[in-house]
């Protein structure tokens, strides 16, 4: 299911989409995008967390322009190495629901979503 997930989000997020998750309209769709971001963010870079990257939505919509598609598909949630704080992730998407997003028409983020929930489903750290 990881693996599916890693193809689809990055063979998905071409330029388009990645611009498409950078511009919210409503309120209550940007705080769920901004939310699901910075629980990828937070994987992806464990180190920034609490920083201004991970903290500041126009620096988050900059990170996810760079080498998001690559650090995707090189994720391995089981590895050692990876440190990252379980519960803050997992906060970060506590609030927001799936159908929700499925509701604006967001499959990159529905994806980012189901990525992030299998990521800590089988993490080990």
């Amino acid at each position: 299911m990881l693996e599916h997930l890693r193809v689809r989000c990055v063979s998905g997020l071409d330029q388009s989409i990645v611009a498409a998750l950078q511009v919210s309209q409503d309120a209550f769709h940007h705080f769920h995008v901004s939310q699901v971001v910075k629980a990828v963010l937070l994987l992806l870079y464990p180190e920034r967390e609490g920083s201004v990257h991970t903290d500041n939505w126009d620096q988050m919509k900059m990170m996810l322009s760079t080498d998001l598609g690559y650090r995707l598909a090189r994720f391995e949630p089981l590895a050692r190495a990876v440190t990252v704080d379980r519960e803050l992730v997992h906060s970060c998407i506590a609030g927001v629901e799936r159908r929700e997003l499925g509701q604006h028409g967001s499959l990159p983020l529905e994806d980012l979503y189901d990525w992030v929930s299998i990521c800590l489903s089988i993490c080990s750290y």
